[in-house]
């Protein structure tokens, strides 16, 4: 029996865009006392969050709260920040010695450590790209788990390098491997936007390395294959990468200089060891291949069409398409009716899907009560077309049909998360008393207090909706769940490893980005950052109710991120209240 997906959470990012999208934009003073408050709360949040961090034991946690410190400083105090910089590598150096004696289960609890990295290249990128790339090939993992992802963050950093280092950014363009070739036409181009002379020149000795390199292996040749596709059609040199507003100029590679990669293409696709599984992307670009080097190209045997169980399919597909979007439901209903066994649910579920997203819920829903399908998967498509209605509703502001789309939701932690974000998308319309009915029935959904996870992350949510609306209710549910976190904290400690060796401690501290623990925090650290935004000294003073220090670092962290988002400060002001000695290692 088929394992059906639920996609409520992808649609909820339709019902978010329609809040923001409606939101009006505030007017902020950054010299008001309110501001002041603000930037002064944040920065005293930061400079615990990184005096705090020399407490800390575990390097994956030093870490992380130096990468997301690095960013906010620069600007303010860029001597502290080179520092992190530099103790982020040998954070990284420390980390490397741990991993190598620790079994592999415990090495993945530590990755998210090594995805920072990339966080700080960026940050760094953006005023000193020389940094950047030392940081970068000193802190490199010694048990890469991806091996495309140093090529991928090299050429990142070439694309971010350009404008200000040229000649690092062409250096590594030539030097880059064909591992991430995905990253090597954005990164030429900055770099020919930048000084077209250096681009012209790095990109032919690109095409000269992969003319010259083995193209049946699959990364060198998509790397080949990738050049052609973006410059192959001279009249539209960059526009098929989304680069706007270039294509009237000269591209980076012409065609001539292309023509010694696609004569090595076709000569590797003639070789009887060529790869059978790498003909259909020599097939893609045979037009291409046709233009540059006719005399060749004749030679290249198009692939046979032996998938035809596929074509059916994927005709069958193109026909309900069709249909949904410019025929009737009768015809919809008969294509689904004649669609094998396997796929007839789905094709149902997309008929019914725009029935619901007209408007027209009632005829959905008998659409799907009459399909020949399983009860299971009728159960499933009724509470799809449910969310769809509901979701279609409310970015309208039709909310009385919204919630009686909502009420067909079984699940009552995901009808609750629906009308969480239903009272916000009321906040942004200026709906006040209506959100807040609506925030009171998501309260009667949830247990109090929380039975688990899922439910303290909802309860999260509903305290950081209720900010705007009832700060007294938000502030209360807040309270609660911070004194649920210090009485769980500990049990979960004593109980780590024990159930199938899920963890979220090591060496008696608490990790900050994997396990439960973390997962505890997340939502409620975001909701105490919210309500600094209104309410610092309060939020503040929750944060600092946190018992564990992990715990407590981590919601300093986040408030900081947030109200120093939040401020318009020139940087003279924050460097005094920042620096003095802070980091201590």
């Amino acid at each position: 029996m088929p394992c059906l997906s639920r996609p409520w959470f992808v649609l909820s990012a339709f019902l978010i865009l329609a809040t923001i999208c409606t939101a009006q934009p505030q007017v902020v003073n950054p010299n008001s006392p309110e501001e002041t408050q603000r930037r002064n709360t944040g920065v005293a949040m930061l400079r615990e969050a990184i005096s705090s961090s020399r407490d800390l034991v575990q390097p994956v946690n030093r870490i992380y709260i130096e990468a997301n410190c690095v960013p906010l400083l620069w600007d303010v105090d860029e001597p502290l920040a080179r520092s992190l910089v530099k103790s982020l590598e040998e954070r990284y150096r420390d980390l490397n010695r741990q991993v190598a004696t620790l079994p592999r289960d415990q090495q993945n609890l530590l990755q998210p450590g090594f995805a920072m990295r990339r966080q700080v290249v960026s940050a760094v990128a953006a005023h000193d790209p020389a940094l950047a790339l030392e940081f970068l090939r000193s802190t490199r993992p010694t048990d890469a788990r991806n091996p495309n992802e140093e090529a991928d963050l090299e050429l990142t950093l070439a694309s971010q390098a350009a404008r200000q280092n040229s000649k690092l950014a062409a250096d590594l363009l030539r030097n880059a491997s064909g591992d991430n070739s995905g990253m090597m036409v954005p990164a030429l181009e900055q770099l020919y936007q930048a000084d077209p002379a250096v681009g012209t020149q790095a990109a032919a000795d690109l095409v000269g390395r992969l003319a010259t390199a083995n193209l049946s292996n699959r990364q060198s040749l998509f790397a080949a294959v990738q050049l052609l596709q973006m410059y192959g059609n001279a009249a539209q040199p960059a526009a098929q990468n989304g680069l706007a507003g270039q294509a009237g100029r000269n591209p980076v590679i012409t065609s001539t200089g292309l023509q010694p990669l696609a004569q090595a293409i076709i000569a590797a696709a003639q070789k009887p060891d060529f790869p059978p599984d790498l003909q259909q992307m020599v097939q893609n670009i045979l037009p291409t291949l046709q233009r540059l080097s006719p005399a060749q190209s004749g030679t290249v045997v198009p692939a046979s069409k032996n998938n035809s169980g596929n074509n059916a399919v994927n005709d069958f597909w193109q026909q309900l398409n069709e249909v949904t979007a410019h025929g009737n439901v009768q015809q919809g209903i008969e294509l689904a009716q004649s669609a094998p066994e396997e796929i007839r649910w789905q094709a149902y579920s997309q008929i019914a899907n725009k029935l619901a997203g007209d408007g027209d819920f009632a005829g959905a829903t008998e659409l799907i009560q009459n399909a020949q399908i399983m009860p299971e998967q009728r159960q499933q498509l009724l509470e799809n077309a449910s969310r769809n209605a509901m979701w279609k509703a409310a970015n309208q502001g039709l909310f009385e049909q919204a919630r009686a789309a909502a009420a067909n939701i079984e699940d009552a932690a995901e009808r609750a998360s629906m009308l969480i974000q239903m009272a916000q998308n009321a906040i942004g319309r200026k709906q006040p008393e209506l959100a807040r009915q609506l925030l009171e029935e998501t309260r009667g959904l949830l247990p109090n207090p929380p039975g688990d996870l899922q439910d303290m992350n909802e309860l999260a949510q509903l305290a950081n909706a209720y900010i705007s609306v009832d700060a007294a209710r938000s502030s209360e549910i807040l309270g609660s769940l911070v004194a649920t976190v210090n009485q769980k904290l500990p049990a979960l400690a004593t109980a780590d490893g024990f159930y199938w060796g899920q963890r979220s401690f090591m060496g008696n501290e608490m990790l900050m980005q994997a396990g439960s623990a973390a997962g505890m925090m997340r939502e409620i650290s975001n909701t105490l950052a919210t309500l600094a935004v209104s309410n610092p000294d309060y939020s503040a003073s929750l944060a600092g109710q946190l018992q564990r220090p992990e715990a407590r670092t981590l919601a300093y962290l986040e408030i900081a991120q947030r109200l120093l988002a939040q401020s318009q400060q020139g940087p003279g002001q924050l460097r005094a209240v920042i620096s003095g000695g802070v980091v201590r290692r």
